[in-house]
This record gives C-alpha cells, sequence and structure tokens, in this order.
C-alpha cells in the first residue's frame, strides 16, 4: 500500500521535529528511514517496518536529563523515547535512579538540566499538577494517600469539580471502576485500616480515575498475589491497547520480560541500554543491571539447627478492627535458621510480627524467647513506622539511645 501525498507530508513533519533534538548521525539514520516510510511496505524488511512505525509513533521523549543531589548524581544524561501503545519497562538495582527520573517526570522533582518532549513539544513539568494536566500519572512506591480519609476521598482528592459533592454517586462510581479493573476495594473505608496490599490498589485506582494517558507505575506487583498480578498485566495489555502509555518499573524480570515491549536498564544513574523484550532475557537483563556475569541459579547450603530461640504456642492475635488476624498459630524458631511466613496480604503476618515484637496485645497463647534475646524489627512501612523522615540518618539511628552517654548528658541532648 503506498502512502498518500498528506500522509507523506505528516511523515516529513515528524522528522522535521524530531531533528530538533538529535544529533547528526541521528538526522542522517532518521531521513533514510524517512524516505523508507515513503515506499509501500511489502518492499520493507519487517526491521525497517517497525523502526519507521517509531518514527510516527514516538509520543515522550526524555533528553539528556540529568538530577544530583549534592555530590551524587541520580540521574546523568538521561535519554529515553516511549512509544504510543507501548508498555516501556525501567530496570535497574536500587538506587540506579529509576524512582528519581519518574519524581521529575511527575513533577515532583526539577531536573538540573535536560528536557522533556511530549507530542515533539518540549514542555515543563514543575508541579504534579502541571503532570496530571499534560496526562501523566504516577503509582508510588511509597504511598500518596492520606490515611485519616477514606478510599474514596483519597481518590477525589484535588480533582475540580462542582460546588456540591455527591459523595455517594462518587463512590458509587469508584466501585464500579474498581470492579470493571477486577480491583475491588471497600471504598468507604478509612486508608489507615487497610493492608499495603489493598492501599496499592487504590494508588492505581486513583490514576485511572484521572485518565492519564501515561501511566507511570514504580513496582506495582511488588505487593499483590499472583492472581492479582495476572489480573493487573491483562489490564496494562489493554490499556496499552487502547494507546496508553505505560512505564513500567520493576525488579521482576520475568513480568518485565512477559508484559513489556521495550525495556531501558539503568545503572548507578545512567542509561546502559534500551532494547526490545522480544530481543532479550532475564539473564542478559540482570547482567546489564549489575555490570557483571550473574548466576541465577542459587545453590543453598542447608541450615545447621541450634538450639530453639523462639516458640510461638497457640497464640491468637486480634486486627485493628478487632478481628482474629493470627488464631492458634504454633511454631519455633531455632538458632542459625531462618524461618520464612508466607501469604497473601493482608492475612495476618504484620499482627503476627507486631506481636512478637511487643506491639499488639497477644490474646491467647504465649510468645516465648530463650535467654530474653534482643529483638530488632523492620516494619513492613518503614516510612511511616521505621523512620522519622524529617531527622537526619545520624538521629534515626540513636531515637533509642538518645537519653545516655554520649548523645545525652546532664539532661541536655548533644546538637552533633
Amino acid at each position: 500500500m503506498k502512502y498518500s501525498n498528506q500522509e507523506s507530508v505528516v511523515r516529513i513533519q515528524v522528522f522535521l521535529k524530531s531533528i530538533e533534538y538529535s544529533n547528526y548521525y541521528i538526522h542522517m539514520i532518521r531521513f533514510f528511514l524517512l524516505l523508507c516510510c515513503l515506499l509501500p511496505d511489502e518492499l520493507l524488511p519487517k526491521s525497517f517496518q517497525y523502526l519507521t512505525t517509531q518514527i510516527i509513533l514516538l509520543y515522550l521523549h526524555l533528553e539528556n536529563i540529568t538530577k544530583s543531589f549534592r555530590n551524587f548524581f541520580a540521574n546523568y544524561n538521561i535519554n529515553i523515547s516511549i512509544a504510543a501503545g507501548s508498555i516501556h519497562a525501567i530496570i535497574g538495582e536500587n538506587g540506579a535512579g529509576k524512582t528519581t527520573l519518574m519524581n521529575i517526570l511527575s513533577g515532583l522533582y526539577q531536573p538540573d538540566y535536560g528536557q522533556i518532549y511530549l507530542e515533539d513539544k518540549p514542555i515543563k513539568i514543575s508541579s504534579p499538577g502541571v503532570a496530571i494536566n499534560y496526562g501523566i500519572g504516577m503509582i508510588h512506591q511509597h504511598f500518596m494517600l492520606v490515611p485519616t480519609l477514606t478510599v474514596t476521598e483519597n481518590i477525589i482528592l484535588g480533582n475540580s469539580g462542582k460546588f456540591h459533592l455527591n459523595f455517594n454517586r462518587k463512590s458509587a462510581e469508584i466501585n464500579a471502576m474498581a470492579k470493571a479493573y477486577n480491583l475491588e476495594i471497600p471504598v468507604n473505608s478509612k486508608v489507615a485500616d487497610l493492608p499495603i496490599g489493598i492501599q496499592q490498589r487504590v494508588e492505581i485506582l486513583k490514576v485511572l480515575y484521572r485518565q492519564a494517558k501515561i501511566l507511570i507505575l514504580d513496582e506495582p506487583t511488588a505487593v499483590l498475589t499472583p492472581a492479582e498480578v495476572h489480573s493487573l498485566l491483562n489490564i496494562l495489555r489493554k490499556l496499552a491497547a487502547n494507546n496508553h502509555k505505560i512505564i513500567f518499573i520493576s525488579h521482576k524480570l520475568e513480568e518485565v520480560i512477559n508484559v513489556c515491549d521495550t525495556v531501558t536498564v539503568l545503572r548507578r544513574g545512567k542509561v546502559v541500554d534500551t532494547i526490545k523484550t522480544a530481543a532479550t532475557t532475564t539473564h542478559k537483563l540482570a547482567e546489564m543491571m549489575v555490570g557483571r556475569e550473574v548466576n541465577l541459579i542459587s545453590h543453598k547450603i542447608p541450615a545447621e539447627k541450634g538450639k530453639i530461640i523462639l516458640e510461638v504456642k497457640n497464640i491468637e492475635v486480634k486486627n485493628d478492627r478487632g478481628l482474629s488476624a493470627v488464631n492458634d498459630l504454633s511454631f519455633q524458631l531455632h538458632s542459625g535458621e531462618i524461618l520464612g511466613v508466607a501469604g497473601v496480604d493482608g492475612n495476618g503476618q504484620r499482627e503476627l510480627a507486631d506481636a512478637i515484637n511487643g506491639l499488639r496485645f497477644v490474646e491467647k497463647g504465649k510468645i516465648e524467647f530463650v535467654d530474653n534475646l534482643k529483638v530488632g524489627y523492620i516494619p513492613e512501612d518503614r516510612q511511616k513506622m521505621g523512620l522519622i523522615m524529617n531527622f537526619s540518618i545520624a538521629r534515626n539511628l540513636i531515637l533509642k539511645l538518645f537519653r545516655f552517654l554520649p548523645f545525652c548528658r546532664y539532661g541536655f541532648c548533644s546538637p552533633k
């Protein structure tokens, strides 16, 4: 099929726009591909058909994005292009710069330099509100929810509307949308009373409610069950088929391969490569992430169990709603042993951990430590329960010691 003169002109216009943010060699490559655009598809190899399609479908482009915090470069000269109707993965180790880059795209951070292009037009995303106006919505790894508000209130918070708010109608709309996406939630419950997995669903629905064209998902499956993951990935495919643009950040390489079209690998704040997922493997992606050979086959040495150091006997623990979350549970922990507790989120894991650490009352049974061992607790939500975010790292480290020497003398805390 030959292209009409109008379609050919559109392709030339796209090319002329593209040279605004490309170097000389890229100009030449794009010009060659542009000539291929004017030829019938049947005369072109499939690879050229794909490349010429990307010229037209390019929707979002990040050019030389750089962000530093004092002397540390979280992002350095990042260049990424997102095609319309695609699911684009961004992967990397912890601290590789993924979340910082997405915070820039969602308006939470401002880049030191670099430019963002939306449909070949330079834009400045100065705030999350501006990002939403451009159709960019982010589902954060650390939830942006108000714990004291209900699910419905969190989802509609910040939306412009009429002076009179029909709350029941909004709740019904959100409930119907949640069912349509297989992300059912208790719309009238307070967020503070919900487990982490349900709060994740609220974040997803909050972005979908705003009808964002670009969805940024930061570790969206980290707290979902396999069935919920399968449902979410199906939803993402449907959204991409409807011309949504999806940026998928994950450590789960199998998910990246299965659901994403393209993947960009970051390492130490820089782009290592951008490739099609069909042309790579999880092993190659892991090597690019860490910069060395990776052995994904673990050879676990059997544990040598010692004496019993913790014994849980027939305990019952209730959740915040007064319902039994842990019922008649018993187990033993030996020295030299790693004991795992697995289960769908919201089935008593948090209540069990709280009870072991003395943060929740045990209704029945006993929890016994041998030799009065001290216990360290890393909670599931480290920002709300484990840290005081306004304090420095040093002050957080001494939270339980600030009353003692050398941090306190004669009742006064040392400022250093």
